[in-house]
This record gives C-alpha cells, sequence and structure tokens, in this order.
C-alpha cells in the first residue's frame, strides 16, 4: 500500500474512514452511506467557511447534514461537538455525543492500524495514524472538561454520568476514576468513592491520591488493619514524604503498636524537620511506657527546634524528675523561667532542684524570686 503524504483533516477523515473499514471486516461492515458524496464534499466546504467566519449556526446546520450521510466523517463530528461544547448555545450533552464517537472512530482507526503495520512499510500511514492518535486524545480531553464543567456549575449527577461514559471508553484512566470518586465524596458517598479509589490502586501501583484517600476512609472507619495497608503502601511509594511515616504512626499508636509508632513519627522529624510534632508525639509515648531516658532525647530535641514552646519544658521536666536527675532539672528549669518569669512554676522545680543537690546560690536566688512573685 502506497500513500502519498495526506495532511488536510478532510483527507484524514476519509483514511480513517478506510480503517475503520478494516477493523470492521470481521462483522461490523462500514454502512453505504459511509461513500463521499459530491453534496457532502460540497456541505464539508461550505460548513468550513462559515465556521472560519464564526458563523456557527449555519456551520453546524451543514455539519449535521454531513454526518446524516456521512456518520464516520470524523472531521464533521469534531466540528459539531465544538460548536455545541462552546461556539454557539452550548449543548453539552450533544457535544458530548459527537466527541464519544469521534473518539470511538480513532480508537477502531488505531486498532486497525496496529493489526496491519507489521504487513508492510507504510510511512506515511504510520505518520496520519500518529495524528489520529493526537486527536483522539483532543477529544478525550475535551469529554473531560465537560464533566468537570458539569462538576463546577454543581450538576454532580449530571457530572458523573458523563465520566462513567468517559470510563467506558478509556477503562485504564485514573484521571477519570479520580473524578468520580472526588464527585462521589462532595456527595457524601464515601462507600462508593472508596470502590473508585480501589479501582484506580488496582490499575496504577504509584497512584499516591487513591492510597491516601483509602487509608483515610479506612481510619474513618476505625478498619486500622486496612488503614495501615494503604499508609505502608504511601511510604513504599514514596519513602521521603515525612506526611506518610506521620499518619502510619498514628494508626500504629491507635492499635497500640508502641514501637512501631516511636520509630514512625521519629522517622518524619528525620524526614522534615519541620515535623517537631513527630518529635514530641514520640516522646509522649515513651513517657508513657516508662521509657524515660527515650522520652528525655527526644524532649531535648524538640526543644532545640522549638527553643520558645513552653509546653515542652513542663513536659522535659516531668521526666528528669522521673529519673531523678537534678542537674538538668536546674538548667531547663531555668530556661522556662527566662521565657515565663511571672510563672511560679519553673521558680519552684528550679528551688526544689537546686535543693537536692546543694546548690545554695540557685536556691537563695528562686527563693527570693517566689517571694517576689507571691507578694
Amino acid at each position: 500500500m502506497q500513500l502519498r503524504k495526506i495532511s488536510d483533516l478532510i483527507a484524514l477523515s476519509l483514511l480513517i474512514s478506510m480503517l475503520v473499514a478494516i477493523g470492521c471486516s470481521a462483522g461490523d461492515p462500514l454502512p453505504e452511506s459511509q461513500r463521499v458524496s459530491g453534496e457532502s464534499r460540497m456541505l464539508m466546504r461550505s460548513a468550513n467557511t462559515y465556521f472560519t467566519r464564526q458563523m456557527f449556526d449555519l456551520a453546524l446546520e451543514r455539519y449535521l447534514d454531513v454526518i446524516e450521510e456521512q456518520p464516520y466523517n470524523i472531521e464533521a463530528l469534531n466540528r459539531a461537538a465544538d460548536i455545541y461544547f462552546g461556539f454557539a448555545e452550548q449543548q453539552l450533552d450533544k457535544a458530548q455525543d459527537y466527541y464519544e464517537r469521534s473518539f470511538e472512530l480513532y480508537t477502531r482507526a488505531i486498532s486497525a492500524y496496529e493489526s496491519i503495520k507489521d504487513q508492510g512499510d507504510f510511512p506515511d500511514l504510520e505518520e496520519i495514524v500518529t495524528e489520529a492518535k493526537r486527536r483522539r486524545n483532543a477529544s478525550w480531553a475535551r469529554l473531560f472538561t465537560l464533566g468537570q464543567n458539569l462538576f463546577t456549575e454543581e450538576r454532580p449527577q449530571e457530572a458523573l454520568e458523563s465520566f462513567y461514559q468517559l470510563a467506558e471508553l478509556t477503562p485504564d484512566s485514573t484521571k477519570t476514576y479520580i473524578m468520580i470518586a472526588t464527585i462521589h465524596q462532595t456527595e457524601d458517598e464515601f462507600e462508593e468513592a472508596a470502590k473508585y479509589f480501589h479501582k484506580i490502586a488496582g490499575i496504577s501501583d504509584t497512584d499516591v491520591t487513591s492510597r491516601n484517600n483509602l487509608a483515610l476512609y479506612y481510619t474513618n472507619r476505625q478498619e486500622y488493619e486496612e488503614a495501615l495497608r494503604w499508609y505502608r503502601e504511601l511510604v513504599d511509594i514514596e519513602p521521603d514524604n515525612p506526611f506518610h511515616y506521620f499518619n502510619k504512626a498514628e494508626i500504629h499508636n491507635i492499635m497500640e503498636n508502641y514501637d512501631e509508632a516511636i520509630d514512625s513519627f521519629v522517622k518524619s522529624y528525620e524526614l522534615d524537620s519541620e515535623f517537631v510534632d513527630g518529635l514530641i508525639n514520640a516522646a509522649t509515648i515513651a513517657f508513657n511506657l516508662d521509657n524515660l531516658e527515650k522520652a528525655i532525647d527526644l524532649y531535648k530535641k524538640a526543644i532545640a527546634e522549638e527553643p520558645e514552646t513552653v509546653e515542652l519544658y513542663q513536659y522535659l521536666l516531668f521526666a528528669l524528675g522521673r529519673v531523678e536527675n537534678y542537674e538538668e532539672i536546674v538548667e531547663y528549669g531555668i530556661r522556662w523561667h527566662e521565657l515565663s518569669p511571672e510563672d511560679t512554676d519553673p521558680i519552684e522545680w528550679v528551688r526544689a532542684a537546686a535543693y537536692q543537690t546543694g546548690n545554695d546560690e540557685v536556691l537563695e536566688e528562686y527563693t527570693r524570686k517566689y517571694e517576689e512573685l507571691s507578694e
């Protein structure tokens, strides 16, 4: 098969029709109406002229006449869809119908080419099929935009129907399923949303959005084992993301997997020093487990990151008191007092610790401070 280079849309439509015919040879033949008549060619030229001049009503009338005679005329289908979509009085349902029809034709043509491409060298045909793929993607993008517009216009059920139909055309498109799941979420239909997030996760081993949403869904249902499964997958996919470790740690903590919770909270901080709460949560768990040395170490690290957070000094002094580390109680108690000079609590901590260590100078100074505040 020798083909000269064809670049114009009408020639492309003819070639696509030929490819569709090849694809339909097993029992789905093209109708007689697919044959291009002189009248159709004249109608297309007239329609394109009116379209260029932005006389869309007249252009649409002629494109529809062409489609009636040639249901597989992709140029007419796309132009009619464009007019319904945004150039005349908007009729999204009709635009969607024509975009879907053109998408299906492109898909059938591309499949037909795939079935014959190994039978010879068809460079011109390959070039045009590449163009067909580009135009198919454009049709898909318009269909996706149609659904998005319906959703933006607060027409969720119509948007869902639009995306359901798009999902039938491209059953492996995670973007479509994300939109379906998102719409279900906005309608508080969380179980339906979860079904589609599961579908996305099944299609893509690396999709983060679906796994985040599934982890949250099962957390809200208090199905913590299932939630933990998805957080573990998130950690595997994005091992440098501190949010995943922090969220996983919270589930471990709920499930009383305390060692794992401590490790994951600390890991979130190690990945991003902004995650001081990871240190604090880990320290609190360690304190409750009587792992006081671990708690003290973590509270000190938290104070190093946030030296003006008064609560951290309180937590640390309680832990230091449990191990009777009076020297450090004096040190951190003084720092606490400097942050809150009107608060008697750090003064009392320092006085008691100074007494235990025999530090008379500090004891006298902080006794005087206590008396001044008590007056």
